[in-house]
């Protein structure tokens, strides 16, 4: 405001040199109306803005308006509960013990659960099934976690441990989530039944990461089922891996809404639960200077796991020398193995241990090779996981790069690509933006598996295939 009323009042002088434009004088005091009209009409535009077109600028009550108007009277997505069937074992301490519905559970952090049946335990330890009283993430557990009864039911122990991970608690919808979904309902508004429309439908479903249609296209006119029927394939929100696969309760679920929603003169689509196709993926970093591995490295089969117990590894000969000296300088060291990266504390070398930090998930077996780990390591992994993470089911019946089936409009990918692995890997400077892809400190990647491109095939018959990164290998040169 000062640099535009300093700017009028210079021009206001120039052309009038001997009027009085002083702060207070009357010409002050009309240009600085004057400025103070045109700075709100501006903001005034801004604002008007906003309510036209929503983006990520968009105040949450004016984005919940827009979403109300495009897609329904309650848009947002729910929080859902996490909950595991036969997940908790329970032990009683005599005959008749039992546990009901209801009973409420207490996690270390302060998460609630209730039992969700009436089971008699007796003098035994049975399996039951719990699920959280909070919805969202927050419910989600691992297998080993302890809980405490609340008040514990007569004669059934305080302590119960859960058997098997409790998943499926998501957080309600994000602004940025609900964001994507209003946008995409402006660029395509209802149109009778058009694949968008499908999308649009399924993705309006809590637990529904992505969805995917396949229809009539103009890379095949009768579509994957013939003319007229439109499938939708959906992947599980907030999972990564073969987890993507949702629930058959959830595919019934958006079922259900699109025999609802579709046109009655449609035929009967599908709401496909895609099947889960793993794919090993071995890849070696070259780094750069200041990130090299923790320790040197020998050839693959050179180290390997013996045996595993709790915490402690047994390696098939003596760890390193420069891993030993590491430890013995006070220092950690980083080992990857079995898809993980683990921190080395401790060694021995009668019997060849080494401790480690981490509770090991998936567990070790015999055989499998311990890699020097690094700087790179973890953040290589996690783009590998993000990478494959981001692939759809299979779009064709023929195994090529077509998409005869996949809506055009959607174009996903579902090829494991090596050349998308190196590019999720070297770091690239963005000259437009300045930042980088890539990890930070990979100057060179090599890709050993899969050795080429790898394709999902559609078979119309059953349900499409999608891959998922299974044994993942990350090791230096």
């Amino acid at each position: 405001r000062e640099t535009l009323t300093a700017l009028l009042l210079a021009n206001l002088k120039a052309s009038r040199p001997n009027i009085d434009s002083s702060k207070g004088s009357p010409e002050w005091a009309r240009i600085n109306a004057l400025v103070e009209l045109t700075y709100g009409v501006h903001w005034n535009v801004r604002e008007v803005q906003k309510s036209i077109w929503p983006d990520a600028n968009t105040p949450t009550a004016e984005l919940e308006a827009h979403a109300n108007l495009r897609l329904s009277a309650d848009p947002r997505r729910s929080a859902v509960a996490a909950a595991g069937t036969n997940a908790l074992n329970v032990t009683g301490t005599l005959a008749g013990a039992a546990v009901e519905a209801g009973d409420v559970l207490v996690h270390v952090d302060g998460t609630q659960f209730q039992i969700t049946e009436d089971v008699t335990i007796g003098s035994a330890t049975v399996a039951v099934s719990v699920a959280a009283l909070t919805k969202g993430i927050v419910g989600n557990k691992l297998t080993g976690d302890v809980m405490d009864f609340e008040s514990a039911p007569a004669n059934i122990e305080t302590e119960a441990t859960l058997v098997s991970d409790l998943d499926g608690g998501l957080d309600q919808e994000t602004n940025a989530e609900l964001l994507e979904r209003v946008q995409y309902a402006y660029r395509n508004p209802p149109a009778g039944g058009r694949c968008a429309d499908y999308w649009a439908w399924a993705m309006a479903i809590a637990g529904v990461g992505s969805a995917y249609c396949y229809g009539p296209s103009s890379y095949a006119l009768d579509g994957r089922r013939g003319l007229g029927i439109v499938d939708v394939a959906i992947l599980a929100q907030g999972q990564t891996g073969a987890d993507r696969r949702p629930t058959a309760a959830l595919v019934q679920t958006v079922q259900d809404a699109l025999d609802l929603l579709r046109p009655v003169h449609a035929k009967a689509g599908l709401a496909l639960r895609p099947s889960a196709t793993a794919q090993d993926i071995d890849v070696t970093l070259t780094p750069r200077e200041g990130y090299e591995p923790d320790w040197a490295d020998a050839a693959p089969g050179t180290y390997q796991v013996s045996s595993v117990a709790a915490q402690v590894i047994t390696w098939n000969v003596a760890p390193p020398a420069d891993l030993q000296a590491l430890i013995d300088a006070g220092g950690t060291a980083r080992i990857f193995v079995k898809g993980q990266v683990l921190t080395v504390t401790a060694y021995t070398t009668t019997p060849d241990t080494t401790t480690v930090t981490e509770t090991m998930s998936p567990a070790l077996s015999a055989a499998d090779n311990i890699h020097a780990a690094g700087p790179c390591s973890a953040p290589a992994l996690a783009a590998i996981k993000t990478y494959m993470d981001s692939l759809g089911p299979a779009r064709d019946a023929g195994g090529g790069s077509g998409e005869e089936y996949a809506d055009p409009n959607q174009n996903w990918d579902d090829s494991c690509r090596p050349s998308q692995i190196f590019a999720a890997l070297v770091e690239r400077r963005i000259a437009a933006t300045g930042g980088y892809t890539g990890v930070l400190g990979v100057r060179e990647a090599a890709v050993t598996t899969p050795g080429a491109t790898v394709t999902p095939v559609d078979v119309p018959a059953s349900v499409p295939p999608f891959l998922y990164w299974d044994d993942i290998t990350v090791r230096y040169i």
